[in-house]
């Protein structure tokens, strides 16, 4: 059968020295754990004021629209208006024209035939 084996005389400084990383490593394994949680903290801030600017964004960007669209009705309102009115100018002049060139032409047609 097998023998034992002799203890190792340095097996205490070993010992010693693998406690010793444990430690350090559980105390790095802590503050990296505080660390992400600071961090995680910080990003769900600026997350938050992300969404608050871009919410206020958005209610900015409606608000010129509607003021946009408000304006535009106004001035088509007031181009139909204008139009309106050109038209109603052009067709008087043209009516007005045509009679007169016809009580011109009837004038003539009747002076023509000695109705006058």
């Amino acid at each position: 059968m097998d023998t034992p084996a002799a203890p190792d005389p340095n097996l205490n400084a070993r010992l010693a020295v693998l406690e010793e990383i444990a430690a350090a490593t559980k105390a790095g394994l802590i503050d990296m754990r505080a660390e992400i949680r600071s961090l995680r903290g910080e990003i769900r801030d600026e997350l938050r004021e992300m969404r608050t600017e871009t919410v206020s964004g958005f209610d900015t960007l409606r608000s010129e629209h509607r003021a946009m669209r408000t304006d535009l009705g106004t001035e088509l309102r007031e181009m139909r208006s204008a139009q309106r009115s050109d038209f109603h100018w052009l067709l008087g002049i043209m009516l007005g024209g045509f009679l007169a060139l016809l009580s011109g032409l009837g004038g003539a047609l009747a002076h023509g035939f000695g109705w006058l």
